[in-house]
């Protein structure tokens, strides 16, 4: 009879604060994993300082920009309000050491909100 474990993972937090020119220009969340790679599990955005204006949408990517993990709908990211993102790639897309983890927008105007808190939740892979 074959038995089910359950392998236990601790989920790690990537949060902080990136300008609304960081976003643009793609800021470094996440570098150098090390220890092999991670899977993306969640995650949130909130505009401060306005609601986001311009850009289609505002996501998590690898460092050189080709996988996102995450989106957020600029249409949705109002003022002080947060948003759960969306997952782009599959739950088991792993990223690798690497390449690390980037918030930007989709086509780099984001406008309006002065700032756009993160936070992304990730496991070992």
């Amino acid at each position: 009879m074959a038995v089910a474990t359950n392998r236990r993972r601790r989920v790690n937090v990537t949060w902080g604060q990136a300008t609304t020119a960081q976003v643009n220009a793609g800021k470094t969340i996440l570098d150098n994993i090390g220890d092999g790679p991670i899977c993306i599990v969640d995650g949130w955005l909130r505009a401060i300082g306005g609601a986001a204006a311009t850009c289609t949408y505002v996501d998590i990517r690898d460092i050189g920009g080709t996988t996102n993990y995450l989106r957020g709908a600029q249409a949705s990211l109002t003022q002080n309000t947060v948003l759960r993102m969306t997952g782009v790639a599959d739950g088991l897309t792993q990223v690798t050491p690497q390449k690390g983890l980037k918030i930007a927008s989709t086509t780099n105007n984001l406008a309006t909100a002065t700032h756009i808190d993160y936070m992304v939740k990730w496991v070992r892979a």
